[in-house]
C-alpha cells in the first residue's frame, strides 16, 4: 500500500496544476514585475509591466517618494527609493523605483568649484577648496568629483563663489565652504569643510548662493529668506546688518522662485511678476533707475517671466509668452541685446536679448566675475552665450567683436548670443565665473571655459571653448 500512495499523490499535483489550482505553500504563478527604467524624476512617470498572472493590484509602500495608478504608472513625488508591489491571488513581486533629482536642479557652479547630484541624491564636486566648499572634509582641491561628507540625500544644489548649499526632500538645507560672514546660515562665522544645517525656521523648497556671500532660500509657502553678508543689502531685510541665519525678507509677497546674483536677489511671485533688492548701481534690479532697494520693488516694464537668474553683471528672465529679457551692465555685451558699452540709461530696465532662438531659461551665474557668460537655453536643449570669451567661456571661437572694453581676451567678445560649439543639447545650463557647464538628458557634463579643476582660479587651469566631458564616472540624472 505504501508504494501505491506516493505515485496517486503526484498525479493528483499533476492534475491541480493543470487545472489552475495552487497547492499549499503554492508558487505556480510566478509574477514577475518588469520596467524599461527603474529611475523617474519627480513628477516623471514610469510604466510597469507584470508577468505570470492577471488581475493584477499595485500598491506603493513608499507613497511619499512614488505613487502607482491601479495600471502600474508610478508618479515620482520626491527624492529617495520607493518599492512598488504587484499581487496577484497568492503571488507577488516587488520593484524598488529610485526617485532621482530633478536634471534642472542637479548641476551647480561656483566660482571655481562645480557640483553635480547623482541618481542617488549624493552630491559630489570638484576643483578649488581652499575654505571647503567642495565638502569633503578638507581643503585640497580636486580635479574629479569627490562624495560630499556626510551621505545625505539632497533634491537640489546650489553654489555661489566659495559656498555651497542644497536641500534635502524633507526641506533641510545644508551648506558648506566659506561662512566666516555667515553665509552657512547655521548661527557661526566659521569655514566648514563638511554640511552643516542652515537654521531656517520653516522647510525650504530651495537655495540660491550669490557671488557677493549671502544666500537666499525658499520656503514651501512662498516665504524668502535669505542670510550672510549683506553688504549689499541683497539679503531684504531692510537693512545691511549681518544675518547668520536665514532671516524673512521684508515683504508681505510670496515667491515661486528666487536667485541671489552677485550684488542683488531677485524672486518671482507665482504669477511671474519679477523683484529684485539689493545695490543698484550696476542696474542689475531692472527698476529703471540706479538706486539701491534695502527690500523687494518691482522690475520696470510690467513683464510677466516663467524663470528668472540674478547674475554677476546681469538679471536675466524668460517671458511668459516669449522673449527673453536681461537688464544690468553691459560692459561686454553680458545682456545680449546687440551692442556692447556702458551707455547711461541702458538696462536700467529689462532689454530684449537679440537673436533669440526660443530661449526658456538664462543662466547668468552669480559669481564675483565681470567676465562671467550669459548663457542661454532653447526649449529644445541648445546652448548660447554672449560676453566677454577671454577663456572660452562661451563655448565657441566664432566671436567676431571686439571687446569694447579692453582685457586680456584671445577669443574677442559677442553682444548677441552665439550657439555653444558640438551641437550638445542640455537639461539645464549653469555659468560660474569664466566657465560654464551643462548637463545632458542622458546624464552627461560637459564644461567649457576655465573650468573647474583643481586649483584655485582659473590662472592655472585648462581653458578651452570646446565642451569638455566631466565626471565621467558618475552616474547622473
Amino acid at each position: 500500500m505504501t508504494k501505491l500512495r506516493f505515485p496517486f499523490l503526484a498525479a493528483l499535483l499533476v492534475l491541480a496544476a493543470a487545472c489552475g489550482d495552487d497547492p499549499v505553500g503554492g508558487g505556480s504563478e510566478k509574477l514577475a514585475i518588469s520596467a524599461d527604467t527603474t529611475y523617474v524624476a519627480p513628477a516623471g512617470t514610469v510604466q510597469l509591466s507584470a508577468t505570470g498572472a492577471s488581475g493584477i493590484t499595485w500598491k506603493s509602500l513608499d507613497e511619499a517618494v512614488a505613487t502607482v495608478s491601479a495600471t502600474g504608472v508610478v508618479t515620482g513625488r520626491t527624492v529617495g527609493v520607493a518599492r512598488i508591489t504587484a499581487q496577484a491571488g497568492g503571488a507577488a513581486d516587488t520593484l524598488r523605483i529610485n526617485v532621482t533629482p530633478s536634471p534642472r536642479r542637479a548641476l551647480a557652479a561656483g566660482n571655481f568649484h562645480a557640483c553635480v547630484l547623482d541618481v542617488e541624491g549624493k552630491a559630489h564636486c570638484w576643483g578649488a577648496n581652499q575654505v571647503g566648499q567642495l565638502g569633503n572634509g578638507s581643503n585640497t582641491g580636486s580635479a574629479e568629483p569627490v562624495a560630499v561628507s556626510g551621505g545625505l540625500v539632497f533634491e537640489s544644489i546650489d553654489a555661489g563663489s566659495n559656498t555651497t548649499c542644497a536641500v534635502t526632500p524633507g526641506g533641510d538645507a545644508y551648506c558648506w565652504g566659506a561662512g566666516t560672514l555667515g553665509q552657512l546660515g547655521n548661527g557661526a562665522e566659521a569655514h566648514s569643510g563638511i554640511p552643516v544645517k542652515v537654521a531656517a525656521p520653516a522647510p525650504l523648497a530651495s537655495v540660491s548662493v550669490g557671488g557677493y556671500e549671502v544666500a537666499c532660500g525658499l520656503g514651501r509657502d512662498g516665504t524668502a529668506y535669505c542670510w550672510g553678508a549683506n553688504l549689499t543689502g541683497s539679503a531684504g531685510t531692510g537693512d545691511k546688518a549681518r544675518r547668520t541665519t536665514p532671516a524673512a525678507v521684508s515683504t508681505e509677497l510670496k515667491f515661486g522662485s528666487i536667485s541671489a546674483g552677485l550684488v542683488q536677489s531677485c524672486a518671482l511671485t507665482a504669477d511671474g511678476a519679477a523683484y529684485c533688492w539689493g545695490v543698484n548701481s550696476l542696474k542689475t534690479l531692472g527698476t529703471g533707475d540706479t538706486a539701491e532697494r534695502l527690500r523687494p520693488a518691482a522690475v520696470a516694464g510690467g513683464l510677466r517671466f516663467s524663470s528668472l537668474t540674478a547674475g554677476s553683471l546681469v538679471t536675466c528672465g524668460a517671458a511668459v509668452g516669449g522673449g527673453t529679457y536681461c537688464w544690468g551692465n553691459n560692459i561686454h555685451g553680458s545682456l545680449g541685446i546687440g551692442r556692447q558699452g556702458l551707455a547711461a540709461g541702458e538696462g536700467l530696465s529689462p532689454m530684449r536679448v537679440t537673436g533669440d532662438a526660443g530661449f526658456v531659461r538664462a543662466p547668468a551665474g552669480g559669481e564675483n566675475s565681470s567676465l562671467t557668460p550669459t548663457c542661454f537655453l532653447t526649449a529644445s536643449g541648445q546652448a548660447y552665450c554672449a560676453g566677454a570669451n577671454s577663456d572660452g567661456q562661451l563655448g565657441t571661437t566664432q566671436t567676431t567683436e571686439s571687446c569694447a572694453v579692453a582685457i586680456s581676451n584671445p577669443f574677442g567678445c559677442t553682444s548677441t548670443p552665439l550657439a555653444v560649439t558640438g551641437g550638445l543639447t542640455f537639461e539645464t545650463l549653469e555659468a560660474g565665473a569664466v566657465y560654464a557647464c551643462g548637463l545632458t538628458p542622458d546624464g552627461r557634463v560637459f564644461c567649457w571655459g576655465a573650468y573647474p579643476d583643481g586649483d584655485t582660479d582659473s590662472s592655472a587651469g585648462p581653458r578651452t571653448s570646446a565642451p569638455t566631458r566631466r565626471a565621467a564616472t558618475l552616474r547622473l540624472p
